[in-house]
């Protein structure tokens, strides 16, 4: 069998690291939960105000959804739009 035909071998479908996003991830805990609540940090993280965040957010969501499948649930427009803005 020559390395074009070799077929790499599945480990599992979603990576140990990433199942527990929810819970330890940088959107969840930090996001969600702290920049929230303080003003002047947010805009530190994000380098906008809160405001302008959630009108972005309104505006691109539909853009940034994506569907849940049985496999696994798809990542929200909200964590989407914070990622590619940290």
């Amino acid at each position: 069998m020559n390395f074009l035909t070799k077929k790499r071998e599945v480990r599992f479908w979603i990576h140990p690291i990433l199942e527990k996003r929810e819970e330890y991830g940088a959107f969840h805990t930090l996001v969600k939960n702290q920049l929230r609540e303080d003003e002047d940090k947010f805009y530190n993280y994000f380098r906008m105000q809160k405001t302008t965040f959630v009108n972005l957010l309104q505006k691109l969501s539909q853009e940034l959804k994506h569907q849940d499948t049985f496999m696994r649930e798809s990542i929200s427009p909200a964590e989407r739009l914070a990622v590619t803005l940290m």
